[in-house]
């Protein structure tokens, strides 16, 4: 499910937190993607896997820069994984 291209950025992180919500506090053992609670995009190539190691590098120091939304978004998921490991 893709979401509209009209979306803005703050509806498309509502849109990633609800479904990864979904996923982390469901019956069973959860999958997330890497890299999931930095928003991270991969500009929709479908395949990266021969992309080579610059595009499919993760920034583990993102929550350091100034975007406030994706450092929202980090401090969530982290709360999100200690409720499901606490309930799971």
């Amino acid at each position: 499910m893709k979401a509209p291209t009209s979306a803005d950025i703050t509806q498309r992180t509502r849109m990633c937190m609800l479904a990864n919500a979904m996923t982390a506090l469901a019956q069973g053992i959860p999958f997330f993607h890497a890299a999931d609670e930095f928003l991270r995009s991969k500009s929709l190539d479908r395949d990266s896997y021969n992309s080579g190691d610059w595009f499919n590098r993760i920034d583990w120091c993102v929550c350091s820069c100034v975007d406030v939304v994706v450092c929202k978004s980090v401090v969530y998921f982290s709360v999100l994984f200690q409720v499901g490991f606490v309930f799971g």
